[in-house]
């Protein structure tokens, strides 16, 4: 696998991982310095292509495979604060200007802006099914967002200023983080089922399973909380100073954790539970040298075991040739599609980037529809 990771030294670094075993190296793949600005949140798509966004208010592409940088979006008027993908079609940026861009990937065109939030959006969710997003910002709301029609659909009002919101893999129900608290809301109810709270103020969330929530913070601490249970099953304790990112990957049915730290540190886990009893072990690690403020994963087929390796080795070689076929086509219409700003200059979208007819808006959100609901 590959791990991205922003820093706030304004660079992105890659790192790649190819089997999971016991004192495995981590190697340095890459690193891009095209943002003048620290990074605020990465996301990769299925394809292998890596989002970054900045204070600078951009948001910059790069071809994982090929380790060359596509272009950058200009669209926000304020900081990159989340980014998202859903699928290979769709991708989600949200903003300090309180806005969340909805991006077509082929052409990496803006389908639509959501407007609502009176001050900066923090965090984004989007449901499995690509029907609904999340959205919660410093204005103290959840907006609940209708995909298929571009609309807000519901506005709950929040006590207190929320840090995270994140969706359960699978769909039935979602978190909201607030300081050292997490609430557990149900779908079906729309009310909260539970109330977590941990021990540190948290800094990331991530789900092992759909039952499993992994919650990162200060001290360098992870704690496993049961949603099914209602209560924390396991710590780790990660030997950093600060988790501030956090993702899962399923290897063979097993289940492991990377954590990066503000101290520069990346860290894998093998996370493991037997008759309702966890343990964990720690697989390898590796010091960045930067300041980490996020990171992603991008899952590449490759850690498997060298004799499957050869055992499939025509038929992935077909699949990389495939793949490879994808890549070129994608990175041409993204080369004549993204604007390629001058570093540190921003422009405003001209009319031009903006639908203006409502029957192209309309057949945009039907084909979104059929592409992730409809079926």
């Amino acid at each position: 696998m590959e791990i991205l990771v922003g820093t706030y030294d304004e660079i992105i670094l890659g790192f790649r991982l190819d089997t999971i075993e016991k004192d495995a190296e981590i190697e340095s793949t890459f690193s891009d310095h095209s943002h003048v600005g620290s990074i605020r949140s990465v996301a990769v798509s299925p394809t292998g292509i890596l989002a970054s966004g900045s204070t600078d208010e951009t948001i910059r592409l790069f071809n994982l495979r090929k380790h060359v940088e596509l272009g950058c979006l200009m669209h926000h008027k304020g900081t990159i604060t989340a980014l998202e993908y859903h699928g290979k079609s769709h991708m989600f940026s949200g903003s300090e200007d309180g806005t969340i861009g909805l991006w077509e990937t082929n052409r990496w065109e803006c389908l639509k802006t959501l407007k609502g939030h009176k001050s900066s959006v923090d965090s984004i969710s989007v449901h499995p099914s690509g029907s609904l997003l999340l959205s919660i910002g410093k204005d103290r709301t959840l907006r609940t967002w209708n995909l298929i029609t571009g609309r807000s659909a519901y506005i709950s009002t929040l006590k207190k200023v929320a840090d995270f919101v994140l969706w359960a893999p699978c769909g039935n129900f979602y978190v909201i983080c607030t300081r050292n608290e997490v609430e557990v809301y149900s779908v079906k109810t729309a009310k909260v089922t539970c109330t977590l709270k941990c021990s540190v103020r948290i800094a990331c969330l991530a789900f092992v399973n759909d039952d499993t929530l992994a919650v990162g913070g200060e001290e360098g601490k992870v704690e496993l909380f049961s949603l099914k249970d209602k209560f924390e099953v396991y710590s780790i304790v990660t030997e950093t100073i600060r988790v501030k990112s956090m993702s899962s990957i399923e290897v063979d049915g097993v289940s492991y954790l990377v954590t990066a730290s503000s101290d520069n540190m990346i860290k894998l886990w093998k996370v493991m539970c037997n008759d309702d009893k966890w343990s964990h072990e720690l697989i390898c690690c590796k010091d960045s040298r930067f300041r980490i403020t996020c990171m992603a994963i991008f899952p590449i087929p490759d850690i498997v075991e060298v004799k499957e390796e050869k055992a499939n080795a025509k038929e992935e070689l077909a699949v990389e040739e495939e793949e490879e076929e994808e890549s070129e086509e994608e990175e041409e219409i993204v080369q004549n599609s993204v604007k390629k700003p001058n570093r540190g200059k921003r422009s405003s979208p001209s009319k031009k980037d903006t639908p203006n007819k409502k029957r192209k808006l309309s057949s945009l959100w039907q084909t979104f529809y059929f592409d992730h609901i409809g079926s």
